[in-house]
């Protein structure tokens, strides 16, 4: 039975992140997977055609490898199709180093996400991959502490999170999984399936129509 493997945050911890693709034929990592000097070991070790990933918040844009998805779109592996939307706004931003680790296009912008959004309600998918999370799941996932600890109020909305919550709004599938918080969840909520993967918890999806997956 073909599988498709999803992967939580890495941060650089390549050799683990490594290991956990060469276990399965097809992968996709949901963002913040490092920095060049990461990539340039990942464009070493693995695959590009079968092992993606969807950037994040802490990934290098000046200097993506191939193995990257893009801003947004459809990608189709192990028989199974998703839907991905990258980036998430850094809440420590200012206090990183531009074009070493932090980039301004860690969030698309506005016209991006509008554009997002169209080819979501096009194709209404089953399955969506994202780093971030719709606004309305983040406050289930959320550290609102570690927010005001940045100085930020508990009203913050990013407009990634903004845009996956009209997303939601307007079309709810069946399984929707992402990163970002370093937690292990998974939850219903508008009658949706979130998991929210830890970093480095990998998750198993098969091509059933169910969609059916087991954690490890």
């Amino acid at each position: 039975m073909n599988r498709l493997r999803l992967i939580g945050d890495v941060h650089g911890r390549v050799s683990e992140y490594v290991a956990l693709c060469q276990e399965a034929e097809h992968t996709v990592q949901v963002g913040d997977l490092g920095f060049r000097r990461h990539y340039r070991e990942i464009v070493r070790r693995l695959d590009p055609v079968r092992h993606r990933f969807v950037p994040g918040n802490h990934d290098d844009y000046a200097m993506l490898p191939p193995h990257a998805l893009g801003d947004f779109g459809v990608h189709t592996a192990a028989g199974i199709s998703l839907f991905f939307v990258r980036g998430a706004f850094s809440i420590d931003g200012k206090f990183r180093t531009p074009q070493i680790d932090w980039w301004p296009e860690e969030e698309l912008s506005e016209d991006q996400l509008a554009n997002a959004l169209d080819l979501y309600l096009d194709v209404k998918p089953q399955l969506v991959v994202t780093h971030d999370c719709p606004l309305s799941i983040t406050r289930r996932v959320g550290n609102a502490n570690l927010v005001r600890a940045f100085g930020f109020g508990d009203d913050l909305r990013t407009r990634t999170q903004v845009a996956l919550q009209a997303m939601l709004d307007r079309h709810q599938p069946a399984r929707w999984i992402f990163g970002h918080y370093h937690r292990s969840l998974t939850f219903i909520d508008q009658e949706v399936q979130f998991t929210c993967l830890a970093e480095l918890e990998s998750l198993d999806l098969t091509n059933e129509p169910q969609i059916q997956a087991s954690v490890t």
